[in-house]
């Protein structure tokens, strides 16, 4: 079969009818006008891969010419036997054929035997008739075949409506064995067809149905339809209508677009939407619903009602389904009035009513008076995988169309969990886009959103804060775009070098932006401390005493300043500009590095920070417990190392408890003890912030070892 193809060149459908057996015209090569391209200097092995690209691309030009829907002819294998009598002029002849065919096959499309006979001529093919069989399904056809004339009779039987799924919409599966009975006529420009068909185990986007079946008039690009849709256990869903619809050979399309449908649905009937969209799902319940549907796919008009009773309703992107759905929608053709919607939902109610538009002219009939649809929420305790979990409340308004929802209004969160932690593995500065929109999506206009008490914002292994504030919502529910300032009250941070609290003797804030999705920037001061100890006395400095004593302790406050975006805080380090760090008291850059478990420097002990870095990271959870419990707002227990006086080259670990308690916005009070060492002070310490630029403190052990400082610190 291929052999014939090549032969006659028929590159196209179109070959058959206009040239049949003639060759193309072709010219000799020297009237094109092209320009030769190649690499002759290179090696025969680079000339050979250009040689492969440059094919590569002229047969994706090729391609991209021939219609993607239909197999082109040269994609056709198989065997056949034919005898084939000719008459009248070369140019023009007449041909009767008899042809017997064997295991053709092209692309997805395969029959295990051919049998025609009949006749071509005036660029007509007239089979009498030309019957097909695959297994136990087969398809006849007796009739004309042209350009410019076509007349037969189609009957197929048991055909896999999976073969046709190529010619179909992309959001549209179907599956089943479909039997057909069509008369034919018109031509391959203006196709016209009558007829009726049958599916049996069909299913329509995975919805199985027990029975599909319906009359159909195609004319003039126009569908006609009477179709009954029977799934189990429902009474049988009717529709009737016309829809514009171009077949993908045809020429001759609708004058005009506009649609009339009439639906008809009871018990349960609702199912009709689980046929067209995988973003809402009707599970069950009872349902009567009544709908014409005039206009366009883009601009429809619904008139009609529906009412619902004890249903159960599921979205793609809620977790759960609504439950003990009740209530009355009415259909006005350009506008939907929901009347006292009620339902059930993780724990909680709702409550839907007001009037949503259908068209932009429902729109434009939003006057004075016009209540729009909300829907308000009481209770309800939400679990979004990867997102968020606890209270949820407020009041959502659907803005927009129907088939263009814009979701408006307040809400509120409390006692939950915010996790802005990246999505299948990529950060949130690169939020992923749907390569598949679905073609109905809900999009966020503006929705506030109120962090109210008891919220968390956490990215694993990296923070977890308390956070109040207002962000408002844009987007997706798959592409989530928060906008505005959190302020983050207490919480911890992993950094690389160590583990950071929040200082909350200052503002700390996480700013959202359209453009950086759930990747806030942050502008935080966090501290942490630790435990710095001499083996040798050190005279530094007259006001620093507390290194002249062998063996002798003191808590150092390290301060890290955060300005950099939170997929930047994992990676963040003084060098890099994200990070800065400083100390109370001053300690050289190096020196705070050592603390925090790098390099020892000069004759600081490097095990205190190795002890300090695994106490926070061990203990964060207790120390967490035992401040709750006690009522504290701070509480610390961290490994400190002890020296013997009797051997300064000798050291153990011990282990320390500091306890603080903020007795205001301003003021906080701490106690350090070394539980192991009773020789070690305790030591006493208090913290007063003037403003934002000035911070006082003042530390005591009670035997002589005192210090007072003043922290001055601005931006330019």
């Amino acid at each position: 079969l291929e052999d014939i193809i090549s032969t006659f060149k028929w590159r196209q459908w179109s070959d058959l009818t206009r040239r049949g057996l003639q060759l193309p015209p072709l010219r000799p090569a020297s009237v094109l006008e092209s320009e030769p391209v190649g690499l002759p200097e290179h090696p025969l092995v680079e000339q050979l891969q250009y040689y492969a690209q440059v094919l590569a691309t002229h047969l994706e030009t090729l391609a991209s010419r021939m219609d993607p829907l239909i197999p082109p002819p040269s994609s056709l294998r198989g065997e056949f036997q034919a005898s084939v009598t000719l008459a009248g002029e070369l140019s023009q002849p007449s041909v009767s054929f008899q042809l017997e065919g064997q295991n053709w096959q092209a692309e997805e499309f395969g029959v295990d035997t051919l049998s025609a006979s009949g006749s071509f001529a005036d660029g007509a093919v007239v089979l009498e008739p030309l019957l097909l069989r695959s297994g136990e399904r087969q398809a006849s056809f007796s009739g004309t075949l042209g350009l410019n004339e076509q007349s037969g009779s189609l009957q197929i039987q048991g055909l896999p409506l999976a073969l046709v799924d190529r010619f179909l919409p992309d959001e549209l599966e179907l599956e089943g064995d479909l039997n057909l009975d069509v008369e034919l006529a018109g031509n391959l420009r203006d196709p016209h067809a009558t007829g009726s068909l049958t599916v049996l185990n069909a299913q329509i986007n995975q919805v199985p149905l027990r029975e599909v079946g319906g009359q159909f008039d195609y004319n003039q690009g126009q569908l006609r339809f009477n179709s009954t849709l029977l799934a189990n256990g429902d009474e049988p869903i009717r529709m009737v209508g016309l829809v514009p619809y171009t077949l993908p050979f045809a020429e001759v399309r609708a004058e005009s677009d506009q649609i009339d449908l009439t639906l008809q649905a009871q018990n349960g009937g609702l199912r009709l939407i689980n046929l067209f969209t995988d973003q809402v799902r009707w599970e069950g319940g009872q349902s009567q619903l009544e709908l014409a549907i005039q206009g366009t796919l883009r601009e429809p008009s619904l008139r009609g009602n529906l009412s619902v009773s004890d249903g159960i309703l599921s979205f793609a992107a809620l977790p759960e389904p609504i439950t003990d759905l009740n209530g009355q929608i009415a259909f006005n053709l350009n506008q939907l009035e929901v009347q006292q919607l009620s339902g059930q939902f993780s724990q909680g109610s709702l409550l839907a009513n007001g009037i949503l538009p259908i068209n932009s002219r429902g729109a434009l009939q939003s006057g004075e008076g016009f209540q729009p649809l909300s829907l308000q929420l009481q209770g309800i305790n939400l679990t979004l995988p990867n997102l968020y979990s606890g209270q949820l409340e407020g009041e959502v308004v659907v803005a927009g169309l129907l088939l263009q929802p814009l979701i408006e209004g307040r809400l509120q969160v409390s006692e939950g969990i915010v996790d802005v932690s990246p999505r299948n593995g990529e950060t949130p500065a690169v939020p992923g886009i749907p390569s598949d929109p679905p073609p109905w999506q809900p999009r966020l206009n503006g929705l506030e959103l109120t962090l109210g008490s008891g919220i968390q914002v956490v990215r694993r292994n990296l923070f977890e804060f308390t956070a109040s504030g207002n962000l408002r919502l844009f987007g997706t529910p798959q592409d989530l775009r928060p906008a505005g300032t959190i302020t983050l009250d207490r919480g911890r941070v992993a950094l690389p070098i160590a583990a950071f609290r929040l200082d909350r003797s200052r503002r700390n804030t996480a700013i959202f932006d359209l453009d950086n999705g759930l990747d806030p920037f942050l502008d935080l001061r966090l501290v942490t401390q630790a435990t710095e100890v001499y083996r040798f006395p050190q005279d530094i400095s007259p006001f620093d005493t507390n290194r002249n004593v062998l063996g002798s302790q003191q808590s150092i406050d390290i301060f890290a300043t955060v300005n950099g975006r939170a997929s930047e805080l994992g990676e963040a380090d003084p060098r890099n500009g994200i990070l800065a760090l400083s100390s109370s008291p001053s300690r050289s850059p190096e020196e705070i590095v050592a603390l925090l478990g790098g390099t020892a420097l000069a004759r600081l002990n490097a095990e205190v920070g190795v002890a300090g870095l695994a106490g926070t990271a061990l203990l964060n959870d207790l120390q967490e417990a035992l401040g709750d419990t006690l009522g504290l707002d701070e509480i610390r227990l961290s490994p400190v190392p002890q020296i013997d006086t009797r051997a300064p080259n000798r050291s153990s670990v011990g282990l320390a408890l500091e306890v603080a308690k903020d007795l205001g916005p301003a003021l906080s009070v701490s106690v350090q003890r070394n539980l192991t060492d009773s020789f070690q002070p305790t030591r006493y310490s208090t913290r007063y912030r003037l403003n934002e630029q000035t911070l006082t403190r003042a530390s005591t052990d009670l035997e002589g070892n005192n210090v007072i400082s003043v922290e001055f610190e601005t931006r330019f």
